[in-house]
């Protein structure tokens, strides 16, 4: 987690704001996210962090606002902000009749400059040495998702974004995948977004959290903050969100 509040966030959103039509999905988003934590974005359903993640990601244009990755300007300087960004958007993008080694090699070729020792050193980080030279099709949910996260990782990316990676996973799986995050953070100081629908298990995994609902930043806080006032982040959430519906 961060300690230095004077250091600059890895990822900067400033104001930003997109509509589909007449419906204003994200109003005014700003948020920051540091270095070595992982961040938690949470909100019911149709919230806007879907689109938000997206705009982030550069899949979608923001009506307006700004998006910083490590300075960078990812409108007028999509390259190299993009440069510092790996992430997962629903299932990770792995082919199935190859090994998983191979799958590291090949995403490898199309990155550049990712050496042997590099992908050596990202399959012991998520704790795959046993498996990675089995076919990708044997593989469980839970050791999937952390071939993708090997994936996301091997350019060392200063930004890893992660939406709903627990769907599908097992209680056995969630936990490996928190405490691989966790890892994450700690030992590449990467700064870790995720958004789940899982408020326990984000409570555990997360440093900070931020709620969004109907398009509009309710709250942003440190999950000790949440604990010292005797509440859970589930209590905050139904607070900041006026007790709203399903959660994604």
């Amino acid at each position: 987690m961060n300690d230095n509040p004077s250091a600059q966030p890895v990822l900067q959103v400033r104001g930003l704001n997109k509509s589909f039509g007449r419906r204003h999905v994200v109003q005014d988003a700003s948020f920051d996210v540091y270095a070595g934590e992982v961040f938690g974005f949470l909100g019911p359903n149709g919230a806007g962090k879907t689109t938000t993640i997206k705009m982030i990601l550069g899949f979608l244009f923001p009506d307006s606002g700004e998006i910083l990755i490590c300075g960078n300007d990812l409108r007028t300087d999509h390259e190299r902000a993009m440069a510092n960004v790996g992430g997962i958007v629903e299932n990770p993008d792995v082919f199935r009749d190859f090994s998983g080694l191979t799958n590291l090699k090949m995403y490898a070729a199309l990155h550049g400059g990712i050496t042997k020792e590099r992908i050596d050193e990202v399959v012991r980080l998520v704790g795959l040495e046993k498996r990675i030279r089995d076919k990708v099709g044997k593989y469980s949910l839970g050791i999937k998702q952390r071939l993708g996260v090997a994936q996301s990782i091997l350019h060392k990316p200063k930004l890893l974004i992660l939406d709903e990676p627990t769907n599908g996973l097992d209680p056995s799986g969630i936990r490996e995948l928190r405490l691989l995050l966790r890892k994450m953070a700690a030992e590449e100081n990467v700064a870790v977004f995720v958004s789940s629908h899982l408020l326990s298990e984000m409570e555990m995994m997360c440093d900070r959290v931020c709620i969004i609902d109907n398009g509009v930043i309710k709250g942003e806080m440190t999950v000790e903050e949440v604990k010292k006032g005797n509440h859970s982040l589930e209590d905050a959430f139904m607070t900041l969100t006026e007790g709203g519906g399903s959660i994604e």
